[in-house]
């Protein structure tokens, strides 16, 4: 969009990639244990191993963006696109929500549920509703994209990897 009345360059939708991360405060010792993880998970040792696994489990792993944690590498084969991006600003916000478990028809029923409430076309009782069905009634797809089964999630103590 130009014309006079824009008092901006075009711009791309743009945000930045990268974890938002908080702690629920409870009692002292689990919110230090709390903040323990995240200042691990979000150093270069944290996100490596993160992404390593990522990037092993069968779901794989596709960047949103430059990584925001100095030091991580990525396979040649996603970073060489990232190398490439411009920045050029952000125009808006766009869905700051993790939305997206692998499965496209999920995923898709998911932003449309996201779209309807920040729309308000439905109520966020409906939408809390809604979006716990579409949890339940995929759940085992859900599971399975994640490489484990129900017996792992039946029994945590299990190793997935058996």
């Amino acid at each position: 969009m130009t014309g006079g009345l824009v008092k901006a360059p075009v711009r791309s939708i743009e945000s930045s990639a990268g974890v938002y991360g908080s702690v629920i405060n409870k009692d002292a010792e689990q919110t230090a244990m709390a903040i323990d993880f995240l200042m691990f998970w979000l150093s270069k040792p944290g996100q490596q191993a993160y992404i390593d696994g990522l990037l092993a489990s069968p779901a794989g792993y596709s960047p949103a963006g430059p990584l925001k944690v100095n030091g991580v590498v990525l396979p040649e084969e996603l970073q060489r696109p990232l190398d490439a991006l411009t920045p050029m600003g952000n125009a808006e916000n766009g869905f700051t929500f993790d939305i997206g478990v692998g499965i496209d028809e999920i995923n898709t029923q998911m932003r449309n549920l996201y779209k309807d409430a920040l729309e308000g076309t439905i109520a966020p009782e409906e939408f809390a509703s809604q979006l716990q069905a579409i949890y339940d009634e995929n759940f085992t797809a859900i599971v399975e994209k994640s490489g484990l089964t129900i017996e792992n999630i039946d029994n945590p103590e299990r190793d997935p990897n058996e």
